[in-house]
């Protein structure tokens, strides 16, 4: 287990993933129209004509139009590993890979539709057409009421599922990838933890799990705590029926960040276009004293109340104890 005491503004986890890939892969892009903007010469160099404000809202396009590609993929993963899928084959692809079965099956055409041209494989050119109108309704309707997995030769709902799964675990590697780049672009760090959810989520008797994430200003784990097994239960792990722990932790509050430093967090709430986001794992009253007029309950409520209104409605960080721990058997 591990503590750290930092500024903290809670978000979505998977959207911001999306924009932090789409992020990082427009970058080069978006720092090359820049330089071409400022700098350019010669006669071919016409982005050099364009307002400041223009560059801008390309700038702007060619970010929202990568998040759109990203985003996708990331929300199917986390709804899977959440428990939010609902145990269907279609709740478990894209708009783009439902077409591409309706085009391989529907139509007997070989290549994924995302490959062929709009008419040139439809001999009456309704093809192009009945992309736009095929309403994703209609397409889970078809992948799951008129063909199931044996007849397309995919794997089961269960094993898709179970994939996904996995792949959400890979996704949430490419907050520890990009570090350097959050504090260098942003001043600021990405804090995440997995959470084991109530049994009501679960899926099939398997447990489900939500990823919460902060973005926080850059602070390492302040103090760290290590699980000691015995060597019976290591041997035994199923022998092992609890295990607890209690620590007391003394906290240094310091100094509160200059405005400067706080203006990080809508910055990058603004850039990379997210909104703040606060899991009702992470719902509740703030630690502290409550004041003395106020009894134990009302003295929570209103402070859990005010808390959460600086989040949800100011968007305002706050200074948060974070702690991550787990335990494997």
């Amino acid at each position: 287990m591990d503590a750290t005491v930092t500024w903290a503004l809670p978000v979505k986890a998977d959207k911001l993933g999306a924009h932090l890939q789409a992020y990082v892969e427009t970058l080069d892009a978006i720092i090359a129209l820049r330089l071409c903007n400022r700098f350019g010469t010669g006669p071919g160099t016409a982005v050099q004509k364009l307002p400041v404000e223009l560059v801008t809202m390309i700038e702007k396009v060619v970010f929202q139009e990568a998040c759109k590609e990203k985003l996708p993929e990331w929300e199917l993963d986390f709804a899977c590993f959440e428990h939010k899928c609902d145990g269907s084959l279609s709740s478990h692809m894209t708009r783009e890979e439902m077409l591409d079965i309706w085009y391989r099956f529907e139509l007997g055409q070989e290549e994924c539709y995302s490959d062929a041209e709009d008419d040139s494989d439809d001999p009456d050119g309704n093809t192009s057409h009945a992309f736009k109108t095929l309403t994703d309704e209609r397409l889970r309707r078809i992948i799951d009421d008129e063909w199931d997995c044996e007849y397309m030769n995919f794997d089961s709902e269960d094993d898709i599922h179970k994939g996904r799964e996995a792949d959400w675990s890979n996704r949430t590697t490419l907050f520890e990838e990009h570090r350097e780049l959050l504090k260098r672009n942003f001043g600021g760090d990405v804090w995440t933890s997995d959470v084991r959810l109530d049994r009501h989520h679960w899926r099939h008797d398997e447990p489900a799990h939500t990823t919460v994430t902060y973005l926080t200003l850059p602070a390492r784990p302040q103090r760290e705590f290590e699980w000691v097994t015995s060597e019976f239960e290591d041997e035994y792990p199923g022998e092992c029926a609890s295990i607890s722990t209690g620590h007391g932790i003394p906290i240094e509050l310091g100094k509160t960040p200059s405005a400067a430093s706080l203006r990080r967090f809508p910055r990058a709430i603004e850039l990379l276009d997210l909104k703040v986001f606060l899991h009702k794992t992470q719902a509740g009253r703030p630690l502290g004293p409550l004041p003395s007029t106020l009894d134990n309950d009302e003295g929570g409520n209103k402070a859990a109340k005010r808390v959460t209104r600086l989040w949800l409605v100011k968007a305002k960080p706050q200074l948060t104890l974070l702690l991550r721990g787990s335990m494997s058997p």
